[in-house]
């Protein structure tokens, strides 16, 4: 059995020891530097500070969970600073994953989710559970999709992303793929179908109404 430790003691990060779990690995710690957690246990595992983590077990590796992209990006800064080995991913086995298709280092892919052919996960990026991402997409580094994201073919995620629960994105061309800038945050079940600018916040938008009575989110 796999030992593991995991950044990050909030819903993430026991949503990880879960899923970690199921994958048949055991987790070492929850490392969180919170002085009231520290020397607790959450769900059975116990909970210590990254210094101590790092004396006692330097070696063991290291998911960081947090669902922020921000601070994931600056959690993983500092621990790469001080040593720790990041070289893990947690995929489910239940994750159907394509052809010619990569998953960076870090990654956490969460049980049920799809993801097709010619698709690129960056570093550290969290996708949570029944998402599903389509051909020729590019997730970039510590990007957070959230439960049940759907992205069709051609789209083009940035850096430190955030995305909604039940939000989607319709599909690019080759030509002309369907861009979301770096920062940007999309809201729960908005629709995306054109190009999201860089640091962009898109939330609910009021229906509109559409042929046949229906109502449609469009950005």
């Amino acid at each position: 059995m796999s030992e593991i430790a995991i950044f990050g003691a909030g819903g993430a990060g026991r949503e990880t020891a879960w899923l970690a779990d199921h994958c048949g690995m055991k987790v070492a710690c929850l490392i969180d530097d919170s002085r009231e957690l520290e020397g607790t246990r959450i769900n059975g595992v116990p909970v210590i500070s990254l210094n101590h983590f790092l004396a006692i077990s330097p070696n063991v590796p290291v998911l960081c969970a947090i669902g922020n992209p921000q601070a994931r990006e600056r959690v993983v800064g500092k621990l790469l600073k001080q040593g720790a080995n990041l070289n893990c991913s947690l995929i489910h086995p239940s994750v159907l994953i394509g052809s010619h298709t990569e998953i960076g280092r870090g990654a956490i892919i969460c049980p049920h989710t799809i993801i097709t052919v010619n698709v690129r996960i960056g570093a550290f990026a969290y996708v949570n559970l029944s998402c599903t991402i389509g051909h020729d997409v590019e997730l970039g580094d510590f990007c957070t999709f959230t439960p049940g994201v759907h992205v069709s073919g051609t789209v083009r995620f940035g850096r430190r992303i955030f995305v909604g629960t039940g939000a989607t994105f319709i599909n690019g061309t080759s030509t002309k793929p369907l861009s979301v800038g770096d920062d940007a945050v999309v809201g729960a079940g908005v629709c995306v179908r054109r190009d999201v600018r860089p640091g962009t916040t898109l939330l609910d938008a009021a229906p509109r109404s559409i042929a046949g009575g229906g109502a449609d989110r469009e950005f």
